[in-house]
């Protein structure tokens, strides 16, 4: 059959694979780099997988230290206590600096905290994860205003050690003052947080 998968149980009899659930359960093929028999196992690399897409609420802005919390966020439940969480984020935001203040640095931040508790808008909590710069940084001071657009993936790692839901929430926030932090939640821009289990 072209195209398909012939495994032998070593009597002669086999199974012809004709789709990922033929064999019952998820599984793995491995196959090595010298002559030798193939070896399945169970052990995924990957877990799972959670994908939440942002609600496209309307934009979002602040002028609040970092953390503050944002309505995009993703819930997963571990399946063991050693395992690895990555999160990577992916949103498009504007970092924006209004005229009449001279400042050198107009950056805002990114970041994710996981279980955090407080609501959109609100100063986040839970724990901080770290952050990204995002943003201009100018070589002398200025007054005039600046805007700066940064759209991509942000990827995080995480040992939240346990196996109860973790949820992780995206948040942002200014560096410095007279500067507004942006994160432009419609439909025209891609906005989502995955989770990986490793």
């Amino acid at each position: 059959m072209p195209g398909s998968i012939k495994i032998d149980d070593g009597s002669g009899n086999y199974t012809i694979l004709t789709n990922a659930g033929s064999l019952g359960s998820d599984t793995t093929i491995t196959i090595p780099n010298t002559t030798g028999t193939a070896a399945l196992t169970s052990d995924l690399k990957i877990k799972q997988i959670v994908i939440a897409d942002a609600d496209n609420s309307g934009s979002e802005s602040t002028q609040a230290g970092f953390p503050v919390a944002t309505s995009l966020t993703a819930s997963i439940t571990p399946s063991s206590t050693s395992s690895k969480i990555l999160i990577v984020l992916n949103i498009n935001k504007e970092d924006e600096f209004s005229s009449g203040g001279a400042v050198v640095n107009r950056d805002g931040k990114v970041g994710v905290n996981r279980n955090n508790t407080a609501s959109e808008g609100s100063a986040a909590n839970g724990t901080d994860l770290g952050y990204f710069i995002t943003g201009r940084r100018l070589t002398g001071t200025s007054t005039a205003a600046a805007s700066t657009f940064t759209a991509g993936a942000f990827i995080f790692k995480d040992e939240p050690n346990t196996t109860s839901a973790t949820t992780y929430t995206f948040v942002h926030g200014i560096l410095n003052t007279n500067i507004r932090s942006g994160w432009l939640n419609t439909s025209d821009y891609p906005n989502y947080i995955m989770l990986l289990e490793i």
